[in-house]
């Protein structure tokens, strides 16, 4: 109330009884006073309707709102994630978690999105940790191998990086830019985007990769067996199976 005096220790006392005969007089002063009287602005007795008034002018001059945004605007609620805990740990998803069987349109939506109806997170963000087996792991891997190969199709239309997806029909847009560009190995059958399962895409995608290779993949072949008997039995046999001498002995 009285920032001049604030070091005057001595005068401690009687800036209290200031103080406190302003509080009890305080309605006549607000009855007879100016609004612009230096008494109602000084440092210290800010009201609270004028801070909000010196707040609303500062905020329309940087051009900011200051009033209350309306219902259309207010941002969603941030949802909630569930975490479980398992194999001392905490882990993204239960011990039962399995990834289901599903067509490559599918995937793609769970890998940006999850499952909320099971509250599972985008599968984008499951690390190698959150599956309890190495099979659950190795199709973990798949997912984001064929979902790499699509995103660098949408990267390779677009000549730029993957944009943010805004919600699901723009992700729907943009699978089927990059889904188009995967290079496939021919089929007979003819089936649409939704009749095929992710692993039939990606072996048709590694299959295609190994036709175009220079030197295609061979699988090795086996050594024979070493012969695991004494070398002189192995001599002796050797000599059984040469084929008989011509020259008859002599008489």
């Amino acid at each position: 109330m009285f920032p001049r005096l604030a070091n005057e220790t001595n005068l401690a006392g009687i800036m209290e009884l200031c103080l406190a005969s302003l509080v009890h007089h305080s309605d006549y002063f607000l009855d007879n006073l100016p609004i612009n009287h230096p008494l109602g602005k000084a440092a210290g007795n800010i009201t609270r309707d004028l801070l909000r008034d010196e707040i609303r002018a500062l905020l329309q001059d940087m051009g900011l709102q200051s009033s209350q945004p309306d219902s259309s605007t207010q941002a969603a609620p941030r949802p909630t994630r569930v975490c479980y805990t398992w194999g001392d740990r905490f882990h993204k998803l239960p011990r039962d978690f399995d990834f289901p069987s599903i067509d490559p349109l599918g995937a793609w939506q769970l890998w940006w999105f999850g499952d909320g109806r099971r509250d599972y997170p985008p599968y984008r963000s499951i690390s190698s940790t959150d599956p309890d087996t190495p099979k659950k792991k190795a199709t973990l891997l798949e997912w984001s191998i064929l979902m790499r190969h699509i995103i660098n199709g949408i990267e390779a239309e677009m000549s730029s990086p993957l944009p943010p997806i805004r919600d699901l029909a723009h992700a729907i847009e943009l699978f089927n830019m990059g889904y188009k560009t995967l290079n496939l190995k021919p089929s007979k059958r003819k089936r649409r985007t939704t009749q095929i399962k992710l692993t039939t895409v990606l072996r048709l995608i590694r299959e295609a990769e190994n036709a175009t290779r220079t030197f295609p993949y061979k699988p090795r072949k086996r050594p024979k067996a070493a012969c695991s008997v004494a070398p002189r039995v192995c001599a002796t046999e050797q000599a059984d199976s040469a084929p008989p001498s011509s020259q008859e002995p002599a008489i």
